[in-house]
């Protein structure tokens, strides 16, 4: 055995200098409690995490943001945690004892009692759940005197076992003061016992019946002195026993670590004076990966007003790593103190504790990396409207609304959202930062980059942010949305409109081009006019930074004949035109149409003259058909003809000049034309941009469907192939419908999205929504949507209503590269249910219009056209063969030493090739027809 003793906690200057410049992605969450309650533990669960204290259970999301929270049938002494449960125990004292049983939802699934046993107040009363979904029950109850007592339980409330262990002579008392469950299925017991006046601490191992294993006993001044709940445990990889507890030091009271080998031997101990183990019930120890040891501890002697709780690592040899005071709550709060601490996997720690606020109790959820570092250091502000142009806030100057805010430095960005009022707060971690206001065109800030500087404290930065006009007119944007269109059922469209200009903006209007097989029934907006699908609305007068929703009720055709095919309708807002853009230069529009079998597109410029020459694509599903320039007068036009095929979608895309400002448009016009001939070819519309880059503008397409999938998610445009090729300059629409398919109303429906690290979401944009909503935008990109009060009924009571949705635009971050895959997903919880995972879409960032290698194909046959693309490719490319009268074409690749890897026929003219577990690099291709060669090429594969 090894002692070792270190006095006081030195912090050296190198160790600070390491760990405090390091940081995961954690957060800070506090919760309100009543004065009787008290913190118990936390568990971490895929979707977020669960808090237990005295009186209820807390459920919240991935950040500690609390979605909901229940109380307890019973108030719990102590609390543990299943993989699928959540169980508690109460006591009486010289009565029964009451087990509890709660899912995940907080639902209480059994309740039972205890009968015929008299627990003892002395001691604690310990849950230890096992890998099995059992859990045992540690107390003491008194048979003549005090004895252990052990009571297994299943997760149906089933006794495995009921049983007073007993030891040595029956005049001893046994007091258990901690025990965990054992990888074995055992358990093991730190306590006291007392004979003949006598007190000495004792260390016992139970096999999974019960049955003693083996005892330790140790004079309580060798080992712990310190009371029953300031003692916690954990089970090494190894089978190992390290032990957190407090005993006497050079005449002072502080922690002690023990680390015990399987059998019950001290393998080594080290104490850590001035420091105390927290008292509390929950765990204060782990174990890390790397077999470093973590641990809470508190200053001593404890004073509320004075430090906080300390986290201490030291190496697998009980030797010193460092130790950092953890202080998260300030302003008001005494008695700050870290009672549970778990690793969560990765460098991430979770540690739950509570604080005096007045009072009342306080609970807080800290995330933090294995140096404690979470982000503390509070970060608040005002946007406001600087409309007397001094750079200083008046009392009469109103704040700007829903106003992404960017902080950000070399390492990483942070970005919020003002609220309401246009204040923002935001949790940062140490560092020098620039803070900007993006997305209001037509203000100024006064300091483009204000500049501040965050210290690794605890601590509040304040910066109001005046913005000025810098030009004076309005500024409309609108988006229209609904979550699906369904054959012969009533639906509805919703408009979110805003006015992000610097005047109001007077008589405005929204005109709606309804698209055919709709027919409109009512709105809530008033109604101007009516000309065929063509529905305008009187908004009145629109306020600076102010945002409002309608809804347009409408039945869709029962002609089945409309049934796959994609419609779309289109929003316009007035006023429309910006007051800063001086931009003379042509603007590209196109338009499509079939006619009989023959789709005709055509290119017009509503804009000035071309200068120079761009170039058309006209595609047909994955088949790029033709491409040529183009150049145009004002007015002028250009038409194509393609000959249409059974079931095929066909896009033209055009490039538009590229200065052509994008406040004006996408840089290409499109245009579609589906199921010109036989059946649509469903989800091949929406794989391009649709024609609505100005912010007045917005165009909702769906296809006609039967039945649909409730809570998922969509983007816009689903991209080119089955990699979802888009252009790095391309932005994104993301469609979350959610429905109610419980037994109940829905009162609270919250929908989180973490987005991907390839988006930007400084440029996030909330849209339309099928109810009122609030947004919330935090950290590095979390999307938060809350519908309060949003009574959505269940699916069996009333299928139509309850169905929602929420839309929001995207830019992708400007540097994205080549091959880049951009996947997101949201989760939607209703009320205290689990969440519910969407799917997970994705884009990849490619060339999806690069139809071969330069100079890499060579077509032998006259009047032949072949195509491949997307050249590069990542997962899969398309070959596609046109004008060529037979029908037995074969395609072959082979790698550059002349392997065939793959061979097939071509059907219609198509194949397409999976690359598979094929390497990168280039491969070459061959078309023949009746072992004719008729092209080859080169495949370059990324």
């Amino acid at each position: 055995m090894r002692k070792i003793f270190i006095k006081g906690l030195v912090l050296l200057p190198f160790l600070l200098f390491t760990f405090q410049n390091i940081f995961g992605q954690g957060f800070l969450q506090t919760y309100d409690a009543d004065a009787n309650d008290s913190y118990l533990a936390a568990k971490a669960i895929d979707d977020g995490y669960l808090v237990a204290s005295k009186n209820e259970i807390i459920r919240t999301d991935t950040l500690g943001i609390m979605i909901w929270s229940k109380p307890l049938e019973l108030p719990a002494e102590e609390v543990a945690f299943t993989d699928s449960a959540i169980v508690t125990f109460r006591f009486e004292f010289g009565s029964n004892g009451y087990w509890s049983y709660y899912d995940f939802n907080g639902d209480l699934l059994w309740t039972d009692s205890t009968d015929s046993v008299v627990f003892d107040y002395a001691g604690s009363k310990i849950l230890c759940p096992s890998d099995d979904g059992n859990v045992t029950l540690i107390a003491s109850i008194y048979e003549n005197t005090r004895r252990i007592y052990a009571e297994k339980r299943d997760e149906d409330g089933v006794v495995l076992f009921q049983k007073a262990v007993t030891v040595d002579s029956a005049l001893m008392k046994y007091v258990p003061y901690a025990a965990i469950s054992l990888f074995d299925g055992g358990t093991l017991i730190v306590g006291s016992f007392t004979f003949s006046g006598i007190s000495e601490m004792f260390l016992m191992r139970l096999d999974e019946e019960a049955n003693i294993v083996w005892t330790k006993k140790w004079d309580s001044e060798e080992l712990f002195s310190l009371g029953s709940s300031s003692i916690s445990m954990k089970e090494s990889a190894e089978g190992d026993f390290i032990v957190l507890g407090g005993g006497a030091i050079n005449s002072g009271f502080s922690s002690k670590v023990i680390k015990f080998s399987g059998e019950g031997d001290i393998i080594w101990e080290a104490g850590f004076q001035g420091y105390l183990p927290n008292s509390s019930l929950a765990n204060k120890l782990d174990i890390l990966p790397s077999g470093n040891i973590v641990f809470v501890s508190l200053p001593s002697p404890f004073q509320n007003q004075t430090k906080g709780s300390r986290l201490i690592m030291i190496d697998s040899e009980g030797q010193l790593l460092w130790a950092k005071e953890l202080k998260y709550i300030q302003y008001g709060a005494i008695g700050e103190k870290i009672i549970e601490l778990q690793h969560v996997g990765g460098n991430q720690l979770l540690m739950g504790g509570s604080f005096r606020n007045g009072a009342n109790n306080n609970f807080m959820l800290v995330k933090t990396d294995t140096f404690g570092n979470v982000y503390p250091h509070f970060f608040t502000g005002q946007v406001f409207q600087d409309y007397s142009n001094d750079c200083l806030f008046d009392v009469d100057e109103e704040g700007c609304r829903n106003v992404n805010i960017r902080i950000s430095n070399v390492d990483s960005d942070f970005v919020t959202t003002t609220d309401e009022q246009g204040y923002f707060a935001i949790h940062l971690p140490e560092g020098d930062y620039q803070v900007s206001v993006q997305s209001i065109d037509y203000w100024k800030t006064c300091d483009p980059f204000n500049t501040i500087s965050i210290t690794n404290n605890l601590d509040t930065t304040f910066l109001n942010i005046p913005v000025q006009p810098e030009f004076f007119c309005p500024l409309l944007s609108v988006d229209i949305s609904t979550p699906f269109l369904r054959l012969c059922s009533p639906n509805s469209y919703f408009i979110h409109y805003c006015n992000q200009g610097t005047i109001p903006a007077e008589n405005a209007t929204i005109e709606i081009q309804l698209a055919d097989s709709l027919h409109f029934i009512h709105a809530t907006a008033p109604l101007l006019s009516q000309n065929g699908q063509t529905l305008t609305f009187d908004l009145g007068t629109v306020d600076v930074f102010e945002c409002n929703s309608f809804r347009i009720d409408f039945q869709v055709t029962c002609d089945e004949e409309f049934f796959g095919q994609t419609q779309c309708t289109e929003a316009h807002i007035y006023p429309d035109q910006p007051c800063n853009i001086s931009y003379t230069g042509p603007d590209i529009h196109a338009t499509g149409f079939c006619q009989n079998d023959t789709i005709h597109f055509n290119i017009i410029n509503e804009g000035e003259d071309m200068q120079s020459p761009q170039q058309y694509i006209v595609i047909e599903d994955n088949i790029i058909l033709m491409t040529d320039d183009f150049q145009l007068l004002q007015g002028e036009s250009r038409m194509s003809t393609v000959a249409a095929t059974n079931g095929a979608t066909y896009y033209l895309i055009a490039a538009q000049d590229p200065n052509l400002p994008t406040i004006l448009g996408n840089p290409i016009a499109t245009a579609v034309v589906e199921g010109c001939v036989g059946e649509v070819n469903e989800g091949a519309f929406s794989q391009f941009p649709e024609n609505d880059g100005e912010p007045w503008i917005s165009i909702d397409c769906h296809p006609i469907v039967a039945s649909f999938d409730p809570n998922d998610k969509t983007a816009f445009p689903s991209g080119w192939t089955e990699d979802h090729l888009i252009e790095a300059r391309t932005d994104l629409e993301y469609l979350i419908r959610f429905q109610n398919t419980g037994t109940d109303t829905a009162f609270k429906v919250v929908i989180v999205d973490t987005l991907s690290q390839f988006l930007d979401p400084s440029t996030i944009r909330p849209g339309a929504g099928s109810h009122p909503f609030s947004f919330d935008l935090t950290g590095q990109g979390v999307a938060t949507f809350t519908f309060d009060n949003i009574l959505l009924p269940d699916s069996t009571t009333n299928e139509a209503a309850s169905h929602g949705f929420v839309k929001f635009s995207i830019s992708q971050k400007p540097d994205n590269a080549i091959g880049t895959r951009i996947e997101n997903t949201a989760y939607i919880y209703f009320d205290y249910n689990s969440a519910v995972q969407t799917n997970t879409v994705f884009h990849t960032i490619g060339e999806p219009w690069v139809q071969v290698v330069n100079g890499s194909l060579e077509v032998f046959e006259t009047g032949v056209q072949v195509a491949v693309f997307p050249n590069p490719c990542y997962q899969s490319a398309t070959f596609g063969i046109d004008g060529l009268i037979g029908s037995h074409s074969v395609l072959q690749l082979s790698d550059i030493n002349g392997r065939t890897i793959f061979q097939t026929k071509m059907v219609g003219g198509k194949a397409t090739f999976e690359r598979g577990e094929w390497p990168a690099g280039i491969y070459f291709f061959s078309v023949r027809e009746n072992e004719k060669v008729i092209a080859t090429g080169k495949l370059m594969v990324r």
